[in-house]
């Protein structure tokens, strides 16, 4: 009887959690997202729109909440996934780059070839490299969480080394042709 009683709790609570879920993401979404812009002096074009969001703890939690309504996820497979995102959070620091540019300025990865070239810098100056820097598809599900993706965008997670971080973040985005920084206040 009480496994039964803790078992609605829980789904009543899934539930109203639910509708705050989206209300919540959106917001969270504005504040972790931040938008750059390079262009070319001669004529206007652009070299570089990038949009990069910061996934902070608050980020990260509302997200998971979101994919958890819009993937409608059981209680259990919920815990899961909230526990998995935890532990990302603790060993990582991410970052979503969408990245729109020439097609030969397109070339972005973690290798040393790389166009565009991704620093995460801390309000102590220590400036970390990627670990990791990785395409992902733009399906129908990465629109509704990442809304501001457009078709001419590639999108990247990026993962950085955890870092030391109090009160500000900046991300540098750099080439031969130019380089554009965005800034957070970290929570």
């Amino acid at each position: 009887m009480r496994a039964i009683v803790h078992f609605l709790f829980v789904i009543v609570a899934f539930i109203s959690l639910s509708a705050e879920a989206a209300a919540s993401y959106r917001s969270e979404l504005r504040k972790a997202t931040k938008t750059g812009r390079l262009y070319s002096v001669d004529n206007f074009e652009a070299k570089l729109i990038w949009d990069a969001t910061f996934v902070t703890d608050h980020y990260r939690r509302a997200r998971a909440k979101e994919h958890i309504r819009l993937l409608k996820l059981s209680p259990l497979e919920a815990a899961r996934y909230f526990a998995e995102e935890e532990t990302k959070q603790q060993e990582e620091t991410e970052v979503i780059v969408s990245l729109y540019s020439r097609k030969d300025y397109e070339h972005f990865s973690s290798d040393a070839e790389t166009f565009w070239h991704i620093v995460l810098e801390t309000d102590e100056g220590q400036k970390l490299s990627p670990l990791e820097v990785a395409e992902f598809p733009v399906s129908p599900y990465q629109k509704k969480l990442y809304p501001h993706v457009n078709r001419w965008s590639n999108v990247y997670r990026v993962i950085f080394p955890k870092g030391q971080m109090n009160e500000k973040v900046k991300i540098m985005l750099w080439s031969v042709v130019g380089e554009s920084t965005l800034q957070w206040r970290h929570p």
